[in-house]
């Protein structure tokens, strides 16, 4: 009904409410929905409305008393009932000493507070319900993970080989495209590699059980065996050490940069440039570079040295290569592109999604209803190469992203740009 309303919730579930001749105590919580506005109340009264007479009059007469529209700041999109603009009433700069920005969101709203950018899964204020009522932050993923390592699941519990990696994982390119290095764990059937995991598991947990066996007797044979097990599941470099050794490293070794492992970065730095440049895409960012730095640096950390080396420069180049291969290939050329990382498709889609946005665009101006039939797109795409089942794709994701929206079915029609006011 084209509706804007909200969905809200009260505690209600072990209250008692008491009448005048009865006792209620409420089992469940309750919800009830939202409607501000006098647009908004209008066509609920029209569309929807009570069947209770009482009801009615207190609707008829709470839209009697707004004399105006209400402040609702969402502008409905013409045709699309589901897509609205929200209007920023006003943009303002926040000086801070802290070389930090916390990006957060509040329950059951959308208000972020962030450095020129929107990110989210960092960190959430919710209200402690069971408590003193008081608000508390809650940390994200990511920013339990600072400095460290996320693992991702896939989407759809298993990864399909032939979609982009990064499409099945259900993250943001925004936040993917501040990671360094990524690398996809598959389950791949081998049968070799299936043996190995599978004994390990086995051979493990017999060993914990051989362990608690021994406890209960002298045996000397199965003391022995103890011995083999221990050995056999014991990491090589013990756990706590290692855990030491890295924070050393961390707190106390800051390699710096020779000036052949600069030339050394710079120079391949510059040759994913140009091998961008001839294929019309972006091999490599500055991001890409700061990411090689550090990898560098950290190579160069881990061995508890002063200075950072060729060696670590080709350690790092050697992991940003092999991560961009397996995530930032474009199925289709064949060659690294990082568009995949920071927009989440490749280059070549891209420019074809531009193409189908220009076609709407010249369709609608010639149209009566100023729309585009969606088959004349379909047999223009068909035209430049691009089958119907791949454009049908390309069409639900420029819808989905907002670049156009559907007035009727079979119609499209490109969204206008968004303007932005003061008041």
């Amino acid at each position: 009904f084209g509706i804007q309303s909200k969905l809200r919730l009260r505690k209600k579930a072990g209250k008692t409410a008491v009448g005048k001749k009865i006792r209620v105590t409420s089992r469940f919580d309750q919800y009830y929905i939202e409607i501000r506005g006098k647009e908004n109340l209008e066509t609920f009264q029209q569309r929807i409305g009570f069947r209770l007479e009482r009801k009615k009059t207190a609707l008829e007469r709470v839209t009697k008393s707004i004399s105006k529209k209400g402040h609702s700041n969402m502008e409905k999109i013409p045709g699309n009932q589901s897509i609205v603009w929200e209007e920023i009433n006003e943009t303002s700069t926040k000086p801070t000493t802290s070389e930090f920005v916390y990006d957060f969101s509040v329950e059951r709203n959308h208000n972020f507070i962030g450095n020129g950018f929107i990110v989210h899964n960092t960190a959430s204020a919710e209200k402690d319900e069971f408590g003193d009522g008081g608000w508390t932050l809650k940390a994200g993923a990511l920013v339990l993970a600072n400095g460290g390592v996320v693992m991702v699941d896939e989407k759809y519990a298993r990864f399909d080989p032939f979609e982009s990696p990064l499409s099945q994982v259900d993250l943001p390119p925004t936040l993917i495209s501040r990671f360094d290095l990524f690398f996809l764990m598959k389950d791949v059937l081998d049968r070799k590699k299936d043996e190995e995991i599978a004994m390990h598991i086995l051979k493990t947990h017999q060993a914990g059980e051989i362990m608690l066996q021994s406890r209960k007797t002298e045996n000397v044979a199965l003391q022995q065996k103890v011995l083999e097990m221990q050995q056999l599941v014991t990491p090589l470099v013990d756990v706590t050490l290692l855990r030491k050794f890295i924070s050393f490293a961390r707190q106390n070794v800051f390699p710096v940069m020779t000036d052949d492992s600069i030339k050394y970065l710079v120079e391949f730095y510059l040759n994913l440039r140009e091998q961008g440049k001839k294929e019309g895409s972006y091999a490599a960012t500055h991001r890409q570079l700061e990411a090689l730095v550090r990898l560098s640096e950290a190579s160069a950390r881990i061995k508890l040295k002063d200075v950072v080396e060729k060696e670590d420069t080709d350690r790092a180049i050697r992991l940003f290569k092999t991560s961009l291969q397996e995530m930032a290939m474009d199925a289709e050329t064949g060659k690294i592109d990082i568009d995949i990382i920071s927009s989440g498709m490749p280059h070549s889609q891209v420019t074809q999604m531009k193409k189908l946005l220009n076609w709407t665009k010249e369709l609608s101006s010639k149209s009566e209803n100023g729309s585009a039939n969606v088959q004349e797109l379909l047999d223009l795409a068909k035209n430049d190469g691009i089958d119907a089942d791949r454009a049908q794709d390309l069409l639900k994701k420029l819808k989905q992203k907002g670049d156009l929206y559907e007035p009727r079915h079979g119609l499209l029609t490109r969204s206008q740009p968004l303007r932005i006011l003061k008041k």
